[in-house]
């Protein structure tokens, strides 16, 4: 992994789950210092703190810190030693150029420092992009310290994000690939952040993070994200299951990887046991998670509402169907003429197919509707309003057939009939579409279409049948 795997990890991570849960941009949020201070502490620097060091073996030992470890140095029982020999080293009036090396650690480390305890503020967000760019210029004029160079740019680049200001920050991790392009968490972190505006550019990115180290989990995670975006939840969950079947992959993963493939679960194959057998794994060890409580609830609902919403949605597709054929059907039937005394007298209709299949469906969507059982009020009602419009079009079908084949001397208006009930059918069915539409937006786990029910809404109130 790369040198700070850690900090853009835990960044990476935040951005990717938010992709099944809410949103996208809850991993620009973190402090990057402050989070891994908490999980990375690296306390057993030197073996032997009794043993007192010479001033230039402590400038050497602090040299080869990480600069992660350097930062958090504060945690460390060798500090009093390293600010006993910065203190030495100042009041020299020759420093050798280990010495040198180490106060500039030291100053660049400071300004780490200072950056990470500022507030969150606009005033504090402009001295930090001050104070890293510094670190950055420094870095970068100092022999063996690329490493500070490349984690103040990375630095600088979740900055920016965390401000939704994503060509910044991708400017900037561009800049610590250039420093060091071998850090597979780099590409990682850059692929996380185009992930919302250019998915195959993501993918690619991501890719090449886990080329350049297979255990770059943050990369395959964020592989999982864009798969799902790019609606294609069998990569998806080929992903997840091979995190989940790795004897390396860190806890932390695992639980993000059983998230990602409840969430495929749910709603790509509506496996919702499945789902339902990791998130207990996830809440036994995390109960108070507050992704896999939201799931969980999710799950619950649609165990009793899905199918009852597909098959909804089903009919209300047949239903546009037969009202197509309807339509056509008028269009397509013609009449027959007769010569009688120079008159041309109509004597019958050549009655479109289509008539009688629109028919049939209308009887079809009745008795299926009739077959499902409501989960609750709200579906109750849309479920009786529904019934009248199909009742109107079916009788409305029936007036039209018997209007082609009524003789003349018998007509009793069955053309102007048919053409109200059709009206009044789909007036019913406009009421029963803003009834859907309101349980969608009520229930976001329903995964609906506004604008499809806004586009049938106007559809059907411009829709108006006529006698022919």
């Amino acid at each position: 992994m790369g040198k700070y795997s850690g900090l853009i990890i835990g960044l990476v991570i935040g951005a990717v789950v938010t992709f099944f849960v809410i949103s996208s941009n809850n991993f620009a949020t973190k402090k990057p210092a402050e989070s891994i201070a908490k999980s990375n502490k690296q306390t057993s620097i030197a073996q032997d703190i009794k043993r007192k060091l010479s001033v230039e073996e402590l400038a050497n030992e602090y040299l080869l810190l990480s600069c992660l470890t350097a930062i958090l140095a504060d945690d460390v029982s060798r500090e009093a030693d390293y600010e006993r020999a910065e203190q030495e080293i100042l009041r020299k009036t020759q420093a050798s150029d280990d010495e040198k090396k180490f106060l500039t650690k030291r100053e660049l480390i400071k300004l780490f420092k200072k950056a990470f305890n500022r507030g969150e503020d606009e005033a504090s967000f402009t001295e930090k992009v001050k104070e890293y760019l510094k670190i950055a210029e420094i870095a970068s004029k100092t022999a063996n310290l690329k490493e500070m160079e490349e984690y103040a740019y990375s630095e600088l680049a979740y900055l920016y994000v965390s401000k939704k200001d994503i060509n910044q920050g991708i400017f900037y991790i561009d800049k610590a690939i250039g420093v060091n392009p071998s850090d597979a968490e780099y590409y990682a972190a850059k692929g996380s952040f185009l992930a919302e505006i250019d998915k195959e550019q993501a993918k690619k990115l991501f890719n090449k993070a886990i080329e350049l180290n297979k255990l770059t989990y943050s990369a395959r995670l964020g592989l999982v994200r864009v798969y799902f975006d790019l609606e294609d939840p069998e990569n998806a969950k080929k992903e997840c299951l091979e995190i989940l079947g790795s004897k390396e992959v860190p806890k932390r993963y695992l639980k993000d990887a059983r998230l990602h493939l409840a969430y495929i679960y749910v709603f790509a194959d509506k496996k919702y046991e499945d789902a339902e057998v990791l998130l207990k794994e996830i809440l036994k060890n995390t109960p108070n998670d507050e992704w896999a409580n939201k799931l969980m609830q999710d799950v619950a609902y649609l165990k009793t509402h899905s199918k009852v919403y597909d098959k909804l949605i089903s009919i209300m597709n047949d239903y546009g169907k037969a009202n197509d054929d309807m339509i056509a059907g008028q269009e397509e039937t013609t009449p027959q003429y007769t010569q009688l005394y120079g008159d041309k007298i109509i004597t019958s209709y050549n009655v479109s197919n289509k008539i009688y299949l629109a028919k049939e469906m209308f009887a079809k969507m009745i008795k299926e509707l009739n077959m499902l059982e409501m989960p609750d009020e709200q579906f109750l009602e849309a479920k009786n309003k529904l019934e009248q419009a199909l009742s109107y079009r079916m009788e409305s079908a029936e007036y039209r057939v018997k209007s082609f084949y009524v003789k003349a001397k018998d007509y009793q208006g069955e053309g102007q009939t048919a053409s109200a009930k059709e009206n009044m059918g789909d007036s019913y069915y406009v009421e029963f579409l803003e009834m859907m539409k309101a349980i969608i937006k009520d229930k976001e786990v329903l995964r609906g279409n506004v604008a499809y029910y806004d586009n049938m809404i106007e559809y059907f109130k411009k829709t108006k049948f006529n006698e022919k």
